[in-house]
């Protein structure tokens, strides 16, 4: 698989909030490792873009998107966007979508995945049951197969609920999971990285209350790895 990790990409920038197209390694936040994150990228480029070398501009994500997926991340730039912003995630008013590419093929072509999800800070996964059990929280996940190709698929799925890890979690409970998710039941890695793409996002302009709608295609290893997936870009 090709790890070569992309640039990030900024797909919108205004006074208020700044929309990155986010490649999968680079975490949104710092964290322990000191890479790179996607908050310090954007302080830079703001202080390159507008030649304030020496200014430390506020950035601040308002969602969370894993360090190994790629695709749309938003960003505050001030502390009433970041508010507004984290609000509408909170309430479910904003509309995700994330692609997947995924082992095996399913025999489904639309599924609503209800479970519960406990999370397990020790290894950084979740555990997951259909049914309630103590300390979990409900997510509630629509899945879609877009297009299916030999022994792997690409779904689209759309959660309904923020639950860290449930994506992964829903993949893995219909027996399909993400290509590289090794925590979740994959059988083998792809690179460091997950086959899971954050690829359109709705939601309203913190100030100006008008709606934002982003799209984006998935990353150019994808193509790479997946020859078959130009017949469902092709097709769709």
């Amino acid at each position: 698989m090709d790890t070569q990790r992309a640039q990030p990409k900024v797909v919108f920038l205004d006074r208020h909030l700044l929309v990155l197209d986010k490649p999968a390694g680079l975490p949104a936040q710092p964290d322990v490792t000191r890479d790179l994150s996607a908050v310090e990228w954007c302080a830079d480029f703001l202080r390159t873009e507008l030649d304030r070398t020496d200014w430390n501009p506020f950035v601040a994500p308002v969602h969370r998107l894993d360090r190994p997926v790629s695709g749309l991340l938003v960003l505050a730039r001030t502390s009433k966007a970041a508010d507004r912003l984290a609000a509408q995630f909170r309430t479910r008013s904003v509309h995700k979508a994330y692609l997947a590419v995924v082992q095996g093929n399913p025999s489904f072509d639309f599924v609503d995945v209800r479970l519960f999800l406990r999370k397990d800070e020790g290894d950084n996964r979740v555990e997951y049951r259909p049914q309630p059990f103590n300390g979990a929280k409900e997510a509630l996940t629509s899945v879609q197969v877009v297009c299916r190709g030999p022994d792997q698929a690409l779904m689209a799925m759309l959660p309904h609920t923020g639950r860290s890890h449930q994506l992964r979690a829903a993949a893995s409970f219909l027996g399909h999971p993400i290509l590289g998710d090794l925590k979740y039941g994959a059988p083998e890695g792809f690179g460091h990285w997950l086959a899971l793409h954050a690829h359109a996002l709705r939601f309203d302009h913190p100030v100006r209350r008008v709606p934002l709608v982003f799209r984006s295609a998935p990353p150019e290893p994808w193509h790479r790895s997946f020859p078959w997936l130009e017949r469902c870009i092709r097709s769709s």
